[in-house]
């Protein structure tokens, strides 16, 4: 058995540079450095994935891949994150691959990352006491009464906050659930 915690931060600012006759430079230079940067990324995740593959041990591995936020490209006139509790922040993949996940299950509801540790220990069949939240594993095995943790979201005005971003009037708080967004 062995754990691995990767931390890829091509996506977050400052962002790499586009190289000059890219296909990535489509002319909105905010958008297409990040999608330059994802697109790196995504090669890095691909590479492991392959050397997982190459070891004969990617069937029974259990990958994660999460993200701690979203970034804005524009929208309510906002760049980046740190600034607002709209969903272009808020609402972010989460994969998993591996043993005790349905293949090609595809889990619509908004779930939280509070459940992911939760999730992983059950899906892996690790001894000892729950962690805080709750296995998500009966969503995405089809279980309608699944009850995984509310999604909460706070943000706490920074360093230098542009008076026109939404958190400058002071601490913002989230919740949502089903269709809803408070």
């Amino acid at each position: 058995r062995f754990f691995v915690f990767l931390t890829l931060f091509d996506a977050h600012a400052p962002r790499p540079r586009i190289p000059a006759g890219s296909p990535w430079d489509a002319g909105n230079r905010l958008q297409d450095r990040y999608d330059y940067a994802i697109n790196l990324t995504d090669g890095y995740v691909g590479a492991l994935l392959d050397s997982l593959q190459a070891r004969g041990i990617l069937d029974s591995t259990l990958v994660v891949i999460a993200s701690d936020h979203g970034e804005h490209m524009g929208e309510h006139g906002l760049k980046e994150h740190g600034n607002s509790l709209y969903l272009p922040v808020l609402h972010v993949p989460l994969l998993l691959r591996g043993p005790g996940v349905a293949a090609g299950a595809r889990v619509r509801r908004l779930v939280t990352l509070r459940d992911l540790a939760e999730t992983i220990r059950a899906t892996v069949q690790l001894p000892g006491a729950p962690f805080p939240g709750v296995s998500l594993a009966p969503l995405w095995q089809g279980a309608d009464s699944a009850t995984p943790s509310p999604v909460l979201a706070q943000i706490i005005k920074g360093i230098n906050t542009p008076p026109s971003d939404p958190v400058t009037s002071g601490t913002m708080n989230a919740v949502l659930g089903h269709d809803l967004h408070y």
